[in-house]
C-alpha cells in the first residue's frame, strides 16, 4: 500500500468530486462514506506518484514519417488509444514514436516503453508483452530490468476494469513489430 505522501492533491480533489456526483445515486450516509473510502483506496494505489509523473514525461511522441511498422491498438471498455510506429535494424528496434490518447495508466505505460524500447528485440518485447500480462492477470512478478519499472503498475492488478488500458501499448509495440517480421519473410 502506498503512503498518504504519495497521493498528490488533485487526485483527492477528483475523489471528493467523484463522491460528490455519487451522492445524487446514493440514499443513505453510510453508503456514501463507503463509496468515498473505496475511491480514495483505489486511487491512492492505481494513481500514486510515479504513475502521474510517468504519464506527465513522455519521451517520443509522435509519428515516424515512414515506419517499417505501425500499429494501432483501442480499448473499448475505457476509450483509450495508442499508436506506435516503429523501425528495426539486425533484429533490433532502432526508431520509436507513439500517439498516446490515454488515462493516466495508458500514459505510464507507454511513457515507460518509449524509455526502454530502443535496441529491444522482437523476442524481447513478446516476452515483456507475457510477463506484464501475467503481472496483472496472473498475480505474476513484474519484468526484471531493464523493463523493471514496469512494477509501478503492479497495483492495477487489482482492478481489472484498467487492465485492457494498461497493456496497449505493450500490445500494441509486439503487433509492429511483427508486421515488420512477416514484411522481411515476405520480400
Amino acid at each position: 500500500m502506498f503512503d498518504r505522501s504519495d497521493t498528490l492533491d488533485g487526485v483527492g480533489k477528483a475523489i471528493h468530486q467523484a463522491a460528490k456526483i455519487m451522492r445524487l445515486m446514493l440514499y443513505s450516509t453510510r453508503q456514501r462514506r463507503n463509496l468515498y473510502y473505496i475511491l480514495f483506496i483505489m486511487m491512492n494505489e492505481i494513481y500514486n506518484r510515479k504513475i502521474l509523473e510517468l504519464a506527465a514525461h513522455i519521451p517520443l511522441v509522435g509519428r515516424l514519417e515512414n515506419p517499417m511498422g505501425t500499429a494501432t491498438r483501442h480499448s473499448k471498455l475505457c476509450g483509450s488509444t495508442v499508436t506506435v510506429d516503429l523501425d528495426m535494424e539486425g533484429g533490433r528496434v532502432s526508431k520509436f514514436a507513439h500517439e498516446i490518447k490515454a488515462c493516466a495508466l495508458g500514459q505510464a505505460a507507454s511513457s515507460i516503453m518509449a524509455r526502454h524500447v530502443i535496441g529491444a528485440t522482437g523476442d524481447e518485447l513478446r516476452a515483456l508483452l507475457m510477463q506484464v500480462k501475467s503481472m496483472l492477470k496472473e498475480q505474476g512478478p513484474p519484468p526484471q530490468a531493464p523493463w523493471d519499472d514496469v512494477a509501478v503498475l503492479e497495483p492495477v492488478r487489482d482492478y481489472k476494469a484498467r487492465h485492457a488500458s494498461t497493456l496497449l501499448t505493450f500490445e500494441a509495440v509486439v503487433e509492429a513489430v511483427d508486421k515488420i517480421e512477416q514484411s522481411a519473410k515476405s520480400a
